[in-house]
């Protein structure tokens, strides 16, 4: 089945489901823009994207749905993919167990999967820390640790977050071309967000993103990108 029959029979059943059983299920849909979409500091897609994913959520245990739709070039979806999390709060913080899910529709290999860890630290500047493990196609690890910051204003909320991110020699190689380990990207990245209604929230982002090193990719272009997005989150 794919992922958007998928996503459209999550946004059919669960809310019956969680009325029919009165149990703690939620549902939200992320519909955001972009003006490109760079992954791991890879340029994937050099012209306008959506991006739309949805997320079910029971206790502890979220399913979400992400699909990347070429807007100018294939005019379809290129991409798909599922996320299965587990999370748990900590003291402090959040930690997160996880496991991903990539299609790419077309394209040889088509497909590859990782389990991840994740950890948040949760106070006025919060960093976290996240490891994927490729299990599939790559077989190597990417980590990534980072920090955000939130303000809120009379005209909304503010976030800046920022990240370094590691690959091991297999998964630089598969990705960048780099049979050496090391540090794979940075990012920094500020998002403008408003409530519009009691479930609905609109938003707008500005980011750079750039490969750390020159060998990763070496002789392509856009090694470096800005990126301008916005979008509406609700949700059921």
């Amino acid at each position: 089945m794919k992922a958007k029959h998928i996503a459209a029979a999550t946004l059919i059943v669960a809310p019956i489901v969680a009325q029919a059983n009165d149990l703690p299920v939620s549902i939200s849909v992320d519909v955001p823009f972009y003006s490109k979409y760079v992954w791991r500091g890879i340029n994937l897609v050099n012209d306008p994207v959506l991006q739309p994913s949805v997320t079910l959520g029971y206790e502890n245990w979220s399913l979400n749905l992400w699909g990347n739709y070429d807007i100018d070039n294939a005019k379809r979806f290129n991409e798909y993919d599922v996320t299965l999390n587990y999370s748990r709060a900590f003291g402090q913080g959040t930690w997160n167990l996880g496991y991903i899910d990539y299609a790419f529709p077309g394209v040889n290999p088509g497909h590859t999967r990782e389990l991840y860890g994740r950890v948040d630290f949760n106070q006025e500047f919060s960093p976290y820390f996240a490891i994927n493990f490729d299990v599939d196609e790559a077989d190597g690890f990417y980590a990534r640790i980072g920090g955000s910051t939130d303000f809120s204003t009379a005209a909304g909320d503010i976030n800046f977050h920022g990240w370094f991110g590691y690959g091991s020699d297999k998964h630089n190689n598969f990705y960048y071309g780099n049979n050496k380990g090391g540090l794979a990207d940075f990012g920094v990245e500020a998002t403008w967000s408003r409530s519009l209604s009691e479930n609905t929230t609109g938003y707008v982002k500005l980011g750079y993103t750039a490969l750390l090193d020159k060998n990763h990719l070496n002789g392509a272009s856009n090694r470096n990108n800005f990126i301008f997005g916005f979008g509406v989150n609700f949700g059921l």
